[in-house]
């Protein structure tokens, strides 16, 4: 992020919505920032945004919008494997679960071809 302390209280705001299961706030906290963010910092928070609304889907029960955004975070947050800015960011494997023991998230259940019951 910039040198501003604001942004980094901002930033552990973010990751403290996270933490609590409140995705879809976290989202709007990373969101926040990326408005006016720019270079490396705006892309490693488009898919922290990505992430945590795909998280708020699951548990809203919407698995396929879920995997879409997890898919979706997955690409953006493929560049940030390993330390970031001092902090270790969320990796994705190909099953776009996150490798930040850290950071609460929930199963992730996969989505039913159309039809299926």
């Amino acid at each position: 992020m910039t040198d501003g302390s604001h942004v980094d209280e901002e930033f552990r705001e973010g990751v403290a919505l996270w933490e609590a299961g409140r995705y879809l706030e976290a989202h709007e906290a990373f969101e926040q920032l990326w408005l006016t963010e720019v270079g490396p910092c705006r892309h490693l928070l488009r898919g922290l945004i990505h992430a945590a609304m795909g998280f708020h889907y699951v548990t809203v029960g919407d698995t396929v919008s879920a995997w879409s955004k997890l898919r979706s975070a997955s690409s953006l947050l493929q560049s940030f494997i390993g330390d970031f800015l001092g902090w270790m960011s969320m990796a994705f494997d190909s099953g776009s679960r996150p490798h930040a023991p850290s950071w609460r998230r929930p199963a992730i259940p996969r989505p039913q071809p159309s039809g299926a019951s």
